[in-house]
């Protein structure tokens, strides 16, 4: 016990050293609670705020392209999508609705449905914590990555489409992923997994 002052201070000095990072009070807080874990908080805080918000909506606020998505995805929770012809296919491609599906598998209520489609875009988007933080760590410090990952999936761009059923929601998600994907692809010298990750990702 009567070491580990000493102790901490050489992990100061030593992690400053080597990350050329000042370690203040807050910031060995962070560092020590595994940064990256902190980030999971965030997603469960902004999207179960997300959910709470959403629950106020009583109906769709774009009813042609809300009614569209939520049709695609009913048919592809019937199976009606892919096994029989869809004019649909050309104009709204099926990776977001097939997400949206879900809620067609274990509810018939049709207002509980679109109140379940509102919770999974509040997770879909929420979860551009992930990418966001993990992209800004690789330039800045632990606290400005949290704050910036924070501040991306409430900012009004992406809070707007949060409660609406959009393909936005996905779709900014996969574009990010796909960036966090090409700079750790790009940062390897030798090919693994991530690499084919991130090709399906750009491919989706």
């Amino acid at each position: 016990i009567s070491t580990l002052p000493n102790a901490l201070c050489h992990f100061k000095a030593d992690f400053s050293k080597h990350y050329d990072y000042d370690v203040s009070n807050l910031s060995l807080f962070l560092y020590y609670r595994s940064p990256s874990s902190h980030s999971y908080y965030l997603v469960f805080l902004v999207s179960g705020l997300k959910a709470v918000i959403s629950s106020f909506i009583l109906a769709p606020q774009s009813l042609s392209d809300e009614m569209l998505y939520d049709l695609i995805a009913r048919m592809i929770a019937q199976g009606e999508i892919f096994f029989g012809t869809s004019s649909y296919l050309s104009s709204y491609p099926p990776g977001y609705q097939s997400v949206l599906s879900i809620s067609h598998l274990f509810f018939s209520d049709r207002s509980l449905i679109y109140h379940i489609e509102l919770i999974i875009n509040a997770f879909l988007s929420s979860m551009l914590i992930f990418p966001s933080f993990f992209l800004l760590k690789r330039y800045c410090s632990v606290i400005v990555s949290l704050a910036g990952a924070l501040t991306i999936p409430v900012c009004s761009v992406i809070l707007a489409p949060s409660f609406l059923l959009m393909s936005e929601n996905l779709f900014t998600l996969v574009f990010l992923l796909a960036c966090w994907g090409l700079c750790s692809t790009l940062s390897r010298d030798e090919p693994g997994f991530i690499d084919i990750l991130t090709g399906l990702l750009i491919i989706f």
